[in-house]
């Protein structure tokens, strides 16, 4: 099975190290390999060894996933990158030999925030821990997931071809989660352990309150779409344990300190340990993400309540 590697840049992004390094290591693979990278004006990449196609397409992740579904002829596997993931070089190899052996339709694994020295990366790099770690395997695992990692995933393109939500969203994450998980049956689904690589986390206050405003975008736009009754109650459920359950834990916070100051204390250090994996390097962010990173939530809500009124280009 060929391996077809995607990637998205805007027209202020260069072709950057991270792209060069999985196109290197993917030539260790068995298999004949390409790229194609989305842009959203005329460029052209070159890469020894590897042919590159530049398509000047603009408009979402997803959008551009469903162009080249449509248009695509060969059984082949996509690699779907993020032009900011800087890959596990061992890791990534094994995933993607996994996707190769033709035994799955579809593959995720984890991704970390890279280590910043920043206050709010680092609450980022918190919350990437109880994303990847705790909320999505957990709701897979109990039949409820509705979210893959939309940062790298593999997919086999004809095993969707005009089956996928045509919908046009900023979260590919959820859009095509929710079709996996509506009809999952169908499907053979790596749901990989291996920590896959690393993002750039948003470094500033409000560079985190305009990716929370796109997020509920493309909430509004995923939940506005006319067959939302296939996987309306996973999408809830989903917005429920990762955008209000910060709710839940403020009162447990509340009641535990006021029977018990110290064990209330105990209690927030416990559900950091818990959502860090144990990761020392941040514990203390893990602690004050509890108290601070709610913010963040209600950003995202508030622009729920603006639906279709949210700016595109925020």
């Amino acid at each position: 099975m060929n391996l077809k590697i995607i990637t998205y840049m805007r027209s202020n992004e260069a072709f950057n190290d991270n792209i060069k390094k999985i196109l290197t290591l993917s030539l260790k693979l068995n298999t004949k390999i390409s790229c194609i990278i989305f842009t959203d004006n005329d460029r052209k990449f070159e890469f020894d060894g590897i042919k590159i196609d530049s398509i000047n397409f603009p408009g979402t992740k997803y959008i551009r996933l469903l162009y080249l579904f449509e248009r695509e002829q060969e059984d082949c596997l996509y690699l779907s990158i993020d032009n900011d993931i800087n890959v596990n070089d061992e890791t990534i190899l094994k995933f993607l030999e996994k996707g190769l052996s033709g035994k799955y339709d579809i593959g995720w694994g984890r991704i970390y925030a890279q280590s910043q020295s920043g206050f709010i990366s680092n609450l980022v790099a918190t919350d990437k821990h109880l994303s990847h770690d705790l909320i999505r395997p957990l709701s897979w695992k109990l039949n409820m997931g509705i979210s893959i990692p939309g940062q790298c995933f593999f997919i086999r393109p004809k095993a969707f071809q005009d089956k996928l939500y045509q919908i046009d969203t900023f979260l590919d994450d959820l859009a095509i989660g929710a079709y996996i998980s509506n009809n999952r049956k169908d499907y053979s689904i790596l749901r990989s352990s291996f920590l896959l690589g690393y993002e750039k986390p948003n470094t500033n206050f409000w560079g985190l309150c305009r990716q929370r405003k796109r997020w509920a975008k493309g909430f509004y736009q995923i939940f506005s779409y006319p067959k939302r009754k296939e996987y309306q109650s996973k999408l809830l459920l989903h917005a429920a344990f990762y955008h209000f359950s910060w709710i839940v834990n403020w009162l447990m916070i509340g009641y535990i300190s006021y029977c018990n100051l110290c064990a209330g204390m105990i209690y927030i250090l416990a559900i950091a340990l818990l959502m860090t994996r144990k990761d020392y390097k941040l514990l203390f962010y893990g602690v004050v993400y509890q108290l601070f990173f709610p913010i963040f939530h209600i950003v995202w809500f508030f622009n729920i309540l603006r639906g279709d009124k949210n700016d595109d280009n925020a």
